[in-house]
């Protein structure tokens, strides 16, 4: 019987206690947080890695702390500085896991929509350093005998010293505080703040990071932009509204240049219906009547774009409503080499007319009556020339240039059906009493294009029957291509 072990008084043994406690408890916690790892990891979480940095490390340190202080008390002092710094590892390592759970459990993982996912950078940032803080204050008083009501009077005596010398590091940091508490902007907003403009990328407890168009990052503090003003160019709606001004010839009357102008911007892709575009005379300059273009799109990011295709379009519609956009300065020429819109326009025409017959079967003493009544017209790429259900009224012949011809089909879907090209032509339904188009037809390419009206293509079939026959197979090839596509 003296052989046999005395459980009782090894129960009464502190060191047996902590040895079994630590011998069911060990295995125990890293089976736990193998299998929260896992089904975390099932959810799409990304809490893997403190769990793991708590089995690997917290866990590990914190076992080895409790076996030195109750297990080797005969060989370490529990009041040591060892244990003492094995303690404050410990809670070091505690907050730091504790932090990064909380964090990506419901701050990094929540959804955009809700509080927490709305909660800024800065904020977070601010509540680490809080609890950072706390903790510290624990372990100095727990652990090292520290009295923090000392600490904070010491603390509180050299804060001015500290505030001087961190003046602009405190102030970029409450001015952010401010800034997250106002909302004026979030992250992917376009603002403007003094002279620099971008979209807004990160937001952080020192300044604001904003890419601008040209890909370069700008790093404005928060203490700047809290004394400048700042100009949030996607709120409270992300439509913007630019303006493009442009001048014309004091011999274009500004009816017509406003309904050419308003024909321009209403067509070009990019530019909002609602609000409508408006066009408005701002002022009779030295050499031209200057107008402003205002216009809406849908998003700031697109205003380079959407502008240069607007500008571009402003060109061939000058031209084709034979509008003069002078030069901003006094040219004096001879009276005898300046020629008017008019007589350029005749002379682009009689030059397509003189060219007619290397294209179609037109006789040469007939020209001159052509001359006299047809005209030219320009054509941007991506312009309509005709649209579906419009009336034709002429015949367009192709001097320059490539133009589609598209129908809808009968699911709603726009097919183009064929590609014309200089010496052919459309319009060829005018001659059949100015019946709607069933067509669509768009410049792809800059275009320049021989209008002749009705009278003229009726005197010209007359006389040559070969050209008459030319239309009619046309007009059949395209009316049979049209049936069997659909």
């Amino acid at each position: 019987m003296d052989n046999l072990i005395d459980f009782g008084a090894l129960w009464q043994s502190a060191w047996f206690r902590i040895s079994l406690v630590l011998l069911i408890l060990v295995p125990t916690i890293t089976i736990a947080l193998n299998e929260l790892s896992y089904r975390y990891g099932l959810r799409g979480r990304e809490v893997g890695a403190p769990i793991q940095l708590l089995k690997n490390f917290v866990l590990p340190i914190v076992i080895l702390t409790l076996a030195f202080r109750y297990l080797f008390s005969d060989f370490v002092s529990p009041e040591g500085t060892f244990i003492k710094i094995m303690e404050t590892i410990s809670w070091i390592l505690v907050i730091n896991v504790a932090i990064a759970i909380i964090n990506r459990l419901f701050f990094e993982q929540a959804a955009n929509t809700s509080w927490r996912g709305s909660v800024p950078q800065l904020f977070l940032d601010i509540f680490r350093v809080v609890i950072v803080a706390i903790g510290a204050a624990i372990v100095l008083s727990a652990i090292w005998d520290i009295n923090i009501g000392n600490a904070i009077t010491a603390l509180g005596l050299g804060s001015f010293v500290i505030g001087l010398a961190l003046q602009d590091t405190l102030g970029n940091l409450f001015s952010g505080i401010a800034l997250v508490y106002e909302r004026p902007f979030t992250v992917g907003d376009f603002i403007r703040i003094n002279d620099y403009t971008g979209k807004v990328i990160e937001m952080n407890w020192r300044s604001i990071r904003m890419l601008t168009r040209e890909k370069e990052m700008i790093v404005v503090p928060h203490l700047v932009a809290g004394q400048g003003t700042i100009v949030n160019l996607s709120r409270p709606v992300s439509t913007h509204r630019l303006q493009i001004h442009i001048g014309f010839a004091y011999e274009d009357a500004p009816n017509k240049v406003k309904n050419a102008l308003r024909e321009c911007t209403y067509a070009c892709p990019g530019v909002l219906l609602e609000p409508p575009p408006e066009i408005k005379v701002i002022e009779y300059g030295d050499s031209s009547i200057n107008y402003e273009i205002e216009f809406a799109i849908k998003d700031f990011g697109e205003r380079e774009e959407v502008t240069d295709n607007l500008m571009t379009r402003l060109w061939y519609v000058a031209k084709r409503h034979d509008l003069n956009i002078p030069f901003p300065q006094m040219a004096i020429r001879p009276h005898s080499e300046s020629l008017s819109a008019e007589e350029e326009r005749h002379a682009d025409a009689n030059a397509a007319v003189a060219d007619l017959p290397s294209l179609l079967p037109v006789e040469n003493e007939h020209l001159h009556e052509l001359a006299d009544q047809s005209e030219m017209q320009y054509f941007g790429a991506g312009e309509t020339i005709i649209s579906r259900g419009e009336r034709t009224e002429a015949l367009f012949i192709i001097m320059r240039g490539e133009v589609a011809m598209s129908f809808l089909n009968a699911q709603g879907d726009e097919i183009e059906m064929t590609l014309l090209h200089r010496g052919e032509f459309f319009g060829e339904i005018s001659m059949a009493g100015g019946r709607s188009s069933q067509l669509t037809v768009t410049a792809r390419e800059d275009t320049e294009l021989l209008v002749l009206h009705p009278q003229q293509v009726i005197g010209m079939v007359d006389r040559n029957p070969y050209l008459a026959q030319e239309l009619d197979a046309v007009l059949d090839a395209r009316r049979t291509t049209l049936q069997d596509q659909r």
